[in-house]
């Protein structure tokens, strides 16, 4: 690879600083998250239950030293312009480590996290590799805006000092946090080794016309100011000078951290300054391993068993950081019931306590609110989390489990699923179809219905999809009135789509407030629309004669050497009437780009319909790495959003933003559930794959109510399953006991 490679561990090392952007890792526990970049660029940030949040670390630098020769560099490889003997950083699930070697100096720098606390840890190794004593110092700074940003003739109104008994670095301001009310809060940064310096005011350490990568401080006098900070921009800078013969090695351990009250600081630093990176790194892994795959692609198996199950961790968590969508969550959940449904559970109960009473599902929570955000999709999601995670533990009685609605009401799970099937089957605009309001799938949707009168196709769909597994779950406890009257409304809905929204080749997008139709043949720009096509498959209600017309759209229509267009043609201009899809060049992202959400969709299509070499197509434009070893122009440990298409020039097949995707999330899903084809039923697992003949041999272990399944899939031509080496009717391995080793052969 390139840039870096798979290590045995699944982790990643970079070799090269310089990578096409900023190749991220994130850091997160419950109550704070973190990006760190190979050059450990990016941002953290303290969060509490209603998304109020303190940007706590917006930048960081570990500058080394060297006293004698008069210079300095930094152990993160930035700027990008010096020279390394040696530079690697490697990402895994919780701590990023950055190695470096200059001038005989070799520094090892990991950026992780405690389990509960509000603060990040920069744990620190320098070694003297030259063969000479060598006088240096170590400083670590960390830009910082729990004081606000810096904004031109703007205040910063906070308070920093240092304060000596404790050797601790205190940056006093004001948030509103963990409550309504603005209360003050402290920052604070020490280290595992008394300093011999500081600095807390940003124009004394970087200088007014300075920069983080050549702070003033440094560029003049090769150490800190030691300063104080009243009414300035804050920055947080310790100093240790040290003394290493050769071959000799000092080790280092920093925290920055927040608290509400500065008696809190001493415990929260000591349970930073105490943890260790490998509880860090254990950590990370905890929630993983639940299934492994093993394919011809080694890249591919690295991304799957480690990379995509810590990004749908992430996720179901995190949402997409940016803020908490709920949407975003409970999707997440589904796909992590795949690999790891107790936490799903966990999940899915969290988020189910934002929805409303009525039914209603809003977009998101942050700053202290919940944010309807008119959107109209947030509850469809529901069932199919809690059907996944239901049929993956096998216990129904589950659904009997009390949840508190955000209004403090309470009710079962179930409860919460019936009723947000109940208020969208009560939520319908124009032709009888589902209100798209403020946005479906696609939220550069966000002017289509506000006036409650447009509708949407993919979400009638979407709710024809849950609404199946809802009838399963009313099944599960024995509610034969739900059972009925699910299996009655989805009879009704199905037929009500199929007479309005089909264009006679494919399957419309939406209708706006004015009646008027989004993708269709009869307009210009935005024809025809990928997702409506695939969940008219998912969902069942395509009819058996129009399926031919729907994959020719997919298949020949939405095709592109780089993957499967979301719509087309992009829109060039702003539509009011439509949303903010013509703000983005057309290719971008939902506006006629290869979003690659859709296309892990379009594997688990592909597989429903058992199209195995349109499926190996397909998923070779999916992951980053294929096959044959082509690196697409994209991260090759981590799932992006999206693919610029042709229409963007010199950008075509270049990657979106990296992470914070549902793409990862349900390509994990789309691999376990409908490639390797095992999915799980209250009596057992359901192998029912769509294998690419060109991975004969793959193998799968998948963990299942407390037994191990390992399933080799050999390429016969014929379906055949067979159990402890004996062969078995029907697709269905019953569940075993506990702790127990099933060894199955799959034959398609």
């Amino acid at each position: 690879m390139k840039y870096g490679h798979f290590n045995s561990d699944n982790s990643f090392t970079i070799t090269n600083p310089k990578t096409p952007r900023h190749w991220y890792n994130y850091i997160f526990n419950d109550n704070y998250i973190g990006c760190v970049s190979q050059v450990a660029f990016g941002e953290s940030f303290c969060q509490d239950a209603m998304g109020r949040r303190i940007p706590l670390v917006v930048g960081r630098q570990l500058y080394v030293v060297d006293i004698a020769a008069g210079e300095y560099w930094t152990a993160n490889g930035l700027p990008i312009a010096q020279n390394y003997d040696v530079f690697e950083t490697t990402h895994k699930p919780g701590i990023t480590t950055i190695t470096t070697v200059r001038n005989g100096i070799k520094v090892i720098f990991n950026i992780y996290l405690h389990a509960t606390e509000h603060g990040e840890i920069w744990d620190v190794e320098v070694s003297n590799t030259s063969s000479e004593a060598r006088k240096l110092r170590i400083i670590p700074h960390a830009a910082t805006d729990i004081d606000g940003p810096y904004t031109i003739q703007t205040y910063n109104t906070g308070t920093a000092w240092f304060d000596a008994p404790s050797s601790t670095l205190i940056l006093k301001s004001a948030w509103k946090f963990g409550g309504p009310d603005l209360h003050e809060v402290y920052g604070f940064m020490c280290g595992s080794v008394a300093p011999d310096g500081y600095d807390t005011r940003k124009n004394a350490f970087v200088g007014v016309y300075g920069t983080a990568m050549q702070p003033e401080a440094l560029d003049e006098e090769l150490a800190c100011r030691n300063t104080e900070c009243l009414g300035e921009k804050f920055c947080a800078v310790l100093q240790n000078t040290i003394s290493l013969d050769a071959g000799e090695s000092a080790h280092f351990r920093y925290v920055i951290g927040c608290v509400n009250t500065p008696e809190q600081i001493p415990a929260s630093a000591e349970a930073l300054l105490s943890t260790a990176p490998g509880a860090a790194e254990k950590r990370g892994v905890a929630a993983l391993g639940g299934v492994k795959i093993t394919t011809p692609n080694q890249a591919l198996n690295s991304l799957a068993n480690t990379w995509l199950q810590y990004q749908t961790v992430l996720g179901a968590r995190w949402a997409r950081v940016r803020h908490n969508g709920y949407r975003d969550i409970v999707s997440d959940c589904d796909c992590l019931a795949t690999f790891n449904p107790e936490l799903s559970w966990q999940c899915v109960k969290r988020i189910l306590t934002y929805q409303y009473s009525n039914g209603y599902a809003p977009r998101t929570f942050k700053e202290g609110a919940i944010c309807d955000n008119n959107f109209a999709d947030c509850a469809v999601g529901i069932p199919m989390a809690v059907y996944n995670a239901i049929c993956e533990l096998g216990n129904p009685e589950l659904l009997s489990e009390e949840v508190a609605f955000n209004d403090g009401s309470v009710a079962s799970v179930y409860e919460h699923c019936k009723r947000a099937m109940d208020f969208l089957w009560n939520f319908k605009g124009l032709h009888g179809l589902i209100k798209i309001w403020g946005g479906d799938w696609n939220d550069c949707m966000n002017s289509a219905g506000l006036e409650g009168k447009g509708s949407s196709v993919w979400l009638s769909l979407a709710w024809c999809y849950a609404n199946k597994l809802f009838g399963e779950l009313a099944t599960m406890l024995g509610k034969t009135d739900d059972a009925a009257q699910s299996k009655a409304r989805g009879e009704e809905f199905a037929a009500t789509i199929n007479d309005v929204a089909w264009d006679g080749e494919y399957y419309v997008c939406a209708y706006k407030d004015d009646g008027s139709v989004l993708g269709s043949h009869i307009n210009t720009e935005g024809k025809v629309f990928l997702i409506p096509q695939i969940w008219s498959i998912i969902s069942g209600v395509v009819t058996p004669e129009r399926l031919p017309k729907v994959l020719h759209t997919i298949d020949v229509t939405l095709y592109d050497e780089a993957g499967t267009l979301v719509s087309k043609p992009g829109y060039s201009s702003v539509d009011n009437s439509i949303g903010i899809m013509g703000t983005k060049p057309a290719g971008v992202h939902e506006n006629g780009g290869i979003y690659l959400h859709t296309m892990a969709w379009k594997l688990a299509l592909d597989a429903i319909l058992g199209r195995s070499q349109e499926l190996y197509t397909s998923l070779q434009h999916t992951i980053p790495v294929t096959d044959t070893g082509e690196e697409h122009l994209r991260e090759p440990y981590i799932m992006c959003n999206s693919i610029f298409g042709k229409e963007t020039g010199y950008r075509y097949k270049t990657p979106g933003q990296s992470w914070r995707s549902a793409s990862g999330q349900w390509l994990m899903k789309a691999l376990v559930n409908f490639v390797f084809g095992v999915k799980p039923t209250l009596e057992g697992l359901r192998i029912q794959p769509c294998m690419p003949a060109q991975w004969d041999g793959s193998v799968i272990e998948k963990h299942f109510r407390g037994s191990v399944y390992t399933i080799t899939y050999k390429h016969t031509g014929e379906s055949k399953l067979i159990v402890d080496g004996s062969p078995i009717d029907g697709n269905v391995v019953l569940a075993s006991a506990d702790n127990k080793q099933v060894s199955i052969t799959c034959e398609f």
